[in-house]
């Protein structure tokens, strides 16, 4: 590979790389806003890999690259060789040209070529089907749950779970998950007081009378002994007060486990579950109750309030941290293609392999089907993680794909021919990076860990629908539906000064490294410009500074300077015209600001023969000017 070659690749495929790196960076980053440490963790060590990948593709394998050479290829296997004519066929088809812009070798077509122009035939269909099949995905999504595992996301032939049966089977009243309701004296006194202990009584009756309370164990309410009637409250206070309850042994043994100064701990047992809707509201009505506890500052804990915290502190900050994921990844895209319309179609379709990815998470763990083991609910962290991380990496074969597709439109100026040429020369490498990554996510299904499956088989997933029904059916049927699929849609960003192509005047060659001229045209000289006067009449636009108007010998030469052109395009008479600049680089942005405008170009006249470092074509001789 020589060195323009790699410069080239830098500027084109480097700069996809780049967004998709900061692209799939944001995602990661993104988990910080929930601010929960587990997720934090993900987000840091995510976003330090993807940072590290980017910096070594951008920097480490140019290095590599320049000092292999051609011995890169040095050890190439012959068997694996792909053959000039594999998956071709020499038709033309119908809407492409024969140049390698559009479509790969002159008369010889790829089948991903065929494949996207049959798509774009009857793209209605497609977009239908795809959004059917998707739906059809994601509909058990409605029904998710999410919780905190317990011992049940254990392999079933776990020494760990199978004690945690036997508990279950032996002492169902231990495996109750009790909720633990924690009471502090508001005057900092004694818990044993006689008035806090009316408080604590008052508030144990109230717990007692609540739905789905099965018992309750407190100061004022102890387990009866076999053959001993249990004391009443009345009897318990006069005892706890005068200090004679540590005349009996067994009753000082209880009160120094649930009391402490001025707090103690009342034990309530319920028979909701715990990943049940009636455990959750129960809880809430449990931290209701102050007005039952008066006097007394209350917190309810135990494993089914670990659950509703959990919940509540990861998704809390949910909303908005898919805001910050979205908004920011919208800048992104927005900046790098130019366009409105395109970062939005790129949400929505990773809106939809996401969505795609729940309801397969539903279906298979949930439901109990693939021969997975079936859960009462999602681990809490799992849907989280998986949009945060899917949302990046599915965006990458967003940005990959559309990125192809937009220089092949800045070359060919024909949508179909841009899309299907763009398809055929990143469809191979995304189908390949999906195998490779479905590989290694694919992996985790087999773990023991019902939590790692979880995150395999999501992960599994969303890249194989969004690598096959995604880019390989729904981006070229809804491209075909609009101009907006490659790089026409960058003139509405033209309209309102973001695009700064068509709004800078000045600069150098230098400064539009790795940047794609919006259109192609033919350069010739002074005398060309004679030639086709004299054939037919010609206005000639002079987008030269001011400073370099003073020695123009261009006769009846229309001056207007570039960075005025958007504003005075209307003074341009509305025929074929000749845009003259000293360089080439700022007469391309002219001329396709003109042609944007319904004007004709016929050609651009580089005084300075610099239209190379623009990426023009070169034309110098009269014919040529004329053909154009």
């Amino acid at each position: 590979m020589d060195i323009p070659a790699k410069v080239s690749t830098i500027a084109t495929a480097g700069r996809a790389i780049l967004f998709s790196g900061l692209i799939v960076m944001i995602g990661f980053l993104g988990l910080l806003a929930i601010g929960v440490q587990i997720m934090t963790s993900f987000a840091i060590g995510g976003a330090v890999v993807v940072a590290t990948a980017v910096l070594a593709a951008l920097t480490l394998l140019p290095a590599l690259l320049a000092i292999l050479g051609p011995r890169v290829n040095a050890v190439r296997l012959p068997f694996l060789e792909r053959r000039p004519g594999w998956l071709s066929r020499p038709a033309q088809e119908p809407g492409t040209s024969d140049t390698p812009s559009a479509g790969g070798a002159a008369g010889r077509r790829g089948f991903w070529h065929a494949w996207a122009l049959a798509v774009m035939r009857r793209p209605g269909v497609t977009i239908v089907a795809v959004l059917l099949l998707v739906a059809l995905l994601g509909w058990p999504a409605l029904a998710l749950k999410v919780g905190v595992p317990g011992a049940d996301v254990l392999p079933a032939q776990s020494s760990e779970r199978q004690g945690v049966a036997i508990l279950h089977k032996q002492f169902p009243a231990l495996m109750q998950d009790p909720i633990y309701v924690v009471a502090q004296a508001r005057d900092g006194g004694s818990i044993l007081a006689p008035g806090n202990l009316e408080a604590v009584d008052r508030l144990t009756t109230w717990i007692a009378a609540q739905r789905h309370i099965v018992s309750v164990t407190g100061l004022t309410r102890v387990a009866a002994t076999p053959g001993t009637p249990a004391p009443g409250p009345r009897h318990l206070i006069a005892l706890y007060s005068s200090g004679r309850y540590r005349q009996v042994p067994a009753l000082e043994q209880f009160v120094s486990s649930v009391a402490a100064g001025d707090t103690t701990v009342i034990v309530a047992r319920p028979d909701t579950t715990l990943e049940g809707a009636q455990g959750k509201a129960l809880i809430y009505h449990l931290r209701s109750g102050s007005a039952a506890g008066q006097h007394l500052d209350i917190r309810v804990g135990g494993l089914q309030a670990l659950s509703v915290d959990l919940d509540s502190a990861l998704y809390r900050n949910l909303p908005r941290t898919i805001l910050v994921i979205l908004a920011t990844t919208y800048l992104l895209l927005l900046i790098m293609f130019r366009s409105v319309v395109l970062p939005l179609k790129a949400i929505l379709m990773n809106t939809l392999s996401v969505g795609a990815t729940y309801g397969a998470l539903v279906y298979i763990f949930q439901w109990g089907n693939l021969g997975f083991p079936r859960v009462p609910f999602i681990d809490a962290i799992i849907p989280i993680l998986l949009f945060c991380v899917l949302f990046g990496l599915s965006m990458d074969y967003e940005v990959f794909l559309l990125s192809r597709i937009r220089e092949e439109w800045l070359q060919a100026k024909d949508n179909r021919a841009a899309v299907a040429s763009g398809l055929e020369k990143t469809a191979g490498v995304i189908t390949s990076a999906a195998c490779l990554f479905v590989i290694v996510t694919g992996a985790f299904t087999f773990a023991s860990l019902v939590t790692t499956k979880e995150i395999g088989v999501g992960m599994t997933v969303a890249v194989l629908v969004d690598a096959t029904f995604i880019r390989l059916l729904l981006v070229p049927a809804t491209s075909a539906c609009s101009a907006a699929g490659t790089g026409g849609c960058r003139a509405d960003l033209a309209r309102i000064g973001i695009d700064h192509l068509a709004g800078a005047a000045t600069g150098t060659p230098q400064d539009w490294a790795g940047e794609q001229p919006l259109a192609s045209f033919p350069v010739a000289s002074f005398a060309d410009l004679a030639a086709v006067r004299h054939h037919r009449p010609v206005t000639v636009l002079d987008v030269r500074r001011a400073l370099e108007w003073a020695d123009s010998h261009l006769d009846g030469a229309l001056h207007i300077p570039l960075h005025e052109l958007r504003d005075r395009i209307r003074e341009v008479p509305p025929a074929e015209t000749w845009v003259h600049c000293r360089s080439g680089y700022r007469a391309v942005i002219a001329a396709s600001l003109l042609q944007a405008a319904g004007h004709a170009v016929v050609a651009i006249d580089d005084e300075y023969t610099r239209a190379a470092d623009a990426g023009l074509s070169l034309v110098t001789s009269t014919a040529a000017a004329r053909a154009a």
